[in-house]
């Protein structure tokens, strides 16, 4: 009777291959370069596969999508909301029409620029009524300055730098209940207006 032969535990190294070769592979089914992969700052790119064929796609997590199980109710919504008045009130967005509204000329809806200055006031309103260092925090989450990028490559780095919190959990904390005071500004907009 032969025996079975002992399968050697693989060495971390071994372990390390495999995985990068899955990253490459998974990188290749969205469209991305297999050798993007192996670099750091591509760590927090998640890409999301359902079966052996079908990618839904990449996506670079932030904080608020690694937190957003915990988030209170409405609180990553109105992150989103955030994010998406503050490119709209930099002109980043492609609705709207491009020319300059003429007196009078109402029946077309806003053109781009009312659009523009609508946002910046409601981005203005809710930030003011979360206080000025949490709008920073948010500010600096959503659209980092470039010296933020490279000085502060994860998020958790930032939080750090403007809050002065170290530990993991304490983060999470302050993201969260950031978010949460937002979504209770906009819901405080909504009502006075």
């Amino acid at each position: 009777m032969s025996r079975k032969r002992k399968l050697k535990p693989k060495s971390p190294a071994e372990i390390a291959a495999e995985r990068l070769s899955r990253r490459a592979r998974d990188f290749e089914a969205v469209g991305l370069a297999a050798s993007a992969a192996a670099l750091a700052s591509n760590d927090a790119v998640d890409v999301r596969r359902e079966g052996r064929t079908h990618t839904l796609g990449a996506r670079r997590l932030d904080a608020f999508e690694a937190l957003r199980e915990g988030m209170a109710a409405g609180a990553y919504d109105a992150v989103r909301r955030l994010e998406r008045d503050l490119t709209i009130r930099a002109g980043e967005h492609d609705r709207g029409r491009a020319m300059v509204r003429v007196d009078c000329d109402m029946g077309l809806g806003p053109g781009r620029t009312d659009q523009m200055l609508a946002a910046g006031q409601r981005v203005d309103a809710v930030l003011g009524r979360i206080g000025r260092r949490d709008g920073w925090l948010l500010l600096e989450l959503l659209r980092p300055t470039p010296e933020t990028r490279i000085a502060l490559p994860t998020w958790r780095a930032v939080v750090a730098h403007i809050t002065g919190e170290e530990n993991d959990r304490g983060q999470a904390a302050i993201v969260r209940n950031i978010c949460a005071n937002l979504a209770e500004a906009y819901a405080w907009r909504e009502r006075a207006a």
